[in-house]
């Protein structure tokens, strides 16, 4: 008979047998955050005891909540950041790209506790995605390579769009096309977060990981895929500029020697065999051969050659 109960809302409180209750409202910052309630299957004078009552218990149960809301805010930031330390720790001064995806593999899949870490590379172009690392405990091996175009139209806009992928239940996903949710269930990854890498409208890369049970992802986890994907690839990024400069000073280092041991010969046939011998040894190769060519003749003729004898079968090559 309570005026302020709305004709739409009786009948769920017919169905749950509330026939009297007492409601404290939560209210912060002009905001309604929580109710507290107690409810009765019969009519019930309440009384002012009892109101009172509801009301100191409903304000100290807010008050413990959020206490304790408040220190699991704290946790869970203190086990974030001591995570995103050990991962910056494990990697700082890594420059194989290898050894970078494997500690961050096996790190984010003992935080999350989950079956699968991969790593892939796109080419939209060539439809291909290529699974440069994958870390598995439990699961099926994966294939190193699949076609881009499984991915499906939907799950690419998503991605391209910047969001993420989240699929609490890779199996009945509505995003995630038949020729994927069959890539799901053949490995054994039931619940999966994929963050894709943009580049210039171009999905170009991608951090995965995956468990074999259906589950509700946090967006705590959401959130720390996204940050370590982030950083994943400004470690990577980092890395290879790093060995790019390394190779550059070898190189540069080579050429000095080269022309320090050439400057003072003026035998053209030495000249070439010491170039020929210290190029094969820096690059660590077969064979490395000088021909010249025979216009008259067309073909090659071989001048010199350094390392396997099958680089003497360059004479005489025909143009």
């Amino acid at each position: 008979s309570d005026r302020r109960i709305g004709s739409a809302d009786r009948p769920a409180f017919a169905a749950m047998e509330i026939v009297s209750a007492i409601t404290v409202p939560l209210v912060r910052d002009g905001r309604l955050l929580a109710l507290f309630s107690v409810h009765s299957s019969a009519p019930r004078d309440w009384s002012e005891a009892d109101v009172r009552l509801v009301e100191q218990v409903a304000h100290r149960t807010f008050a413990a909540h959020e206490l304790a809301n408040t220190a699991t805010r704290l946790r869970d930031s203190e086990a974030r950041l001591a995570f995103l330390l050990e991962l910056s720790d494990r990697t700082r001064g890594e420059t194989d790209p290898a050894a970078i995806l494997k500690a961050t593999a096996e790190l984010l899949a003992r935080q999350l506790r989950v079956s699968r870490v991969t790593y892939g590379e796109v080419d939209e172009a060539a439809d291909l995605v290529m699974v440069r690392f994958a870390w598995g405990y439990g699961v099926p091996a994966e294939k190193r390579t699949h076609r881009f175009s499984d991915f499906g139209d939907e799950l690419v806009a998503l991605h391209k769009s910047g969001r993420t992928h989240v699929s609490h239940d890779a199996l009945v996903d509505p995003a995630m096309d038949p020729a994927l949710r069959e890539v799901a269930a053949r490995t054994g990854s039931r619940a999966i977060i994929t963050r894709a890498l943009i580049r210039d409208g171009r999905i170009t890369a991608y951090l995965s990981v995956q468990d074999g049970k259906e589950r509700r992802w946090s967006s705590l986890e959401i959130r720390l895929v996204e940050e370590v994907a982030e950083r994943t690839w400004a470690t990577l990024t980092r890395a290879h500029a790093e060995e790019e400069l390394r190779r550059t000073e070898v190189n540069r280092a080579f050429l000095l020697k080269l022309a320090d041991r050439t400057r003072l010969e003026g035998n053209p046939a030495a000249i070439l065999a010491i170039t020929a011998e210290l190029l094969g040894v820096h690059m660590s190769v077969l064979s490395v051969s000088y021909a010249t060519v025979d216009a008259a003749g067309g073909r090659f003729l071989l001048t010199d050659a350094w390392g396997s004898r099958g680089a003497g079968r360059l004479s005489g090559y025909p143009l």
